[in-house]
């Protein structure tokens, strides 16, 4: 980006870099700590975000589609985040308490193979990454 002369986003990028190499050390086994669920994904949501910038802001025409780019790459995140999440209020659980309603979860309850459900997953992130690029050059 700094080559291209995207500094704000270079910026960021090194800003976000070096939290998580700071965060590093702590995370090698026996760990003292770990990214979890909201460190890994609020640091997907930013790489998104960071890929958007520079198609969004540049001097040319700008894309007002690139905005909502990282939604498909975040697609099954979501869903499965909304699904969890409206799942145990409707059964008045804690929304923070662990448990194996997770699409993963489900998908191998229902007697799909582990490797076949990362498969699975795998191959919907893929089409999703297809869409979010198309997004972003349309």
């Amino acid at each position: 980006s700094a080559l291209n002369t995207h500094y704000l986003v270079a910026s960021l990028a090194f800003a976000v870099c070096g939290a998580l190499m700071g965060f590093l050390p702590f995370n090698f086994p026996k760990a003292k700590s770990f990214l979890g669920d909201s460190g890994s994904h609020l640091t997907g949501f930013l790489m998104a975000i960071l890929s958007i910038l520079p198609h969004f802001y540049h001097d040319g025409q700008p894309n007002p589609l690139a905005v909502i780019s990282p939604l498909p790459i975040l697609g099954i995140f979501l869903i499965d985040f909304l699904w969890v999440i409206l799942y145990r209020l409707k059964i008045g659980e804690p929304v923070y308490q662990g448990d194996n309603n997770h699409l993963s979860h489900k998908l191998h309850q229902n007697g799909i193979s582990q490797r076949r459900t990362v498969a699975i997953l795998w191959l919907i992130q893929i089409l999703l990454g297809i869409c979010s690029l198309g997004l972003v050059r349309s």
